[in-house]
């Protein structure tokens, strides 16, 4: 389930960070996913960044970094912790009792992340990700409409996780095509996507914010030489 990091959470850490630790010794703090903070608290993160503590350790994690402002990415090292190789992934997923097309299913999904993989099989992920593939399967073929599509999308907690799926689906067709022009106009849809989902982390009312996403998804595809077989969006 995705929740936005708000910004009385980071001040709250803020005043931890600055306290003397209970023992002496140093302090660290982790935020994950470092993606999910607002504005509003990504700007009181950078103020903490900007003013360092010496014995103050703050840890950003996130599986997106690029989605970081690049204020605060300028502002702190990167590490980055590379993902198995796909065997030993797929034997680790084995091993947690997942069927192995199940497994492979659930690690091309999540890009090779095993850890991720597994959540969404434990949980609803791998099934929302079906079920958001079939959404716009529909949409193309002008059997759903993308008012209703984005109603449904937006009833529950899992909004952001189905457009997480949206966007890695649109990245996963862009990489079937040889053609740029079409592979293009699916990266914008990516990022569309994607920005989509900041605003989420607004007022801005669920829904509303998918209902153009949603039809520009149509438009797209048929650019793109699929869902030709006619329909409204």
């Amino acid at each position: 389930m995705w929740t936005q990091i708000v910004v009385d959470q980071m001040r709250d850490l803020t005043e931890r960070l600055f306290k003397t630790a209970q023992l002496g010794g140093n302090i660290i703090a982790l935020i994950e996913p470092a993606d999910a903070l607002n504005e509003s608290a990504s700007n009181s993160l950078l103020k903490t960044l900007e003013e360092p503590v010496p014995g103050r350790y703050l840890f950003l994690i996130t599986a997106n970094p690029m989605r970081l402002p690049a204020t605060i990415r300028s502002r702190v090292q990167r590490l980055e912790v590379k993902l198995p190789p796909r065997a030993e992934a797929l034997a680790w997923l084995r091993g947690q009792g997942h069927p192995e097309k199940s497994a492979i299913e659930a690690l091309d999904a999540a890009r090779g992340h095993p850890g991720l993989a597994d959540e969404w099989l434990r949980g609803e992920g791998l099934v929302l990700r079906r079920q958001v593939a079939e959404d716009l399967d529909k949409l193309e073929r002008g059997q759903g409409t993308a008012t209703e599509i984005a109603q449904r999308w937006s009833s529950d907690e899992f909004v952001d996780l189905r457009l997480r799926h949206a966007a890695d689906l649109a990245l996963a067709r862009a990489g079937d095509l040889t053609d740029m022009a079409k592979m293009n106009k699916l990266a914008s849809w990516f990022d569309a996507a994607n920005r989509t989902r900041d605003l989420l982390r607004t007022t801005v009312r669920g829904d509303l914010a998918m209902v153009d996403l949603l039809v520009a998804w149509r438009g797209v595809n048929r650019a793109a030489g699929v869902g030709e077989r006619g329909g409204s969006a």
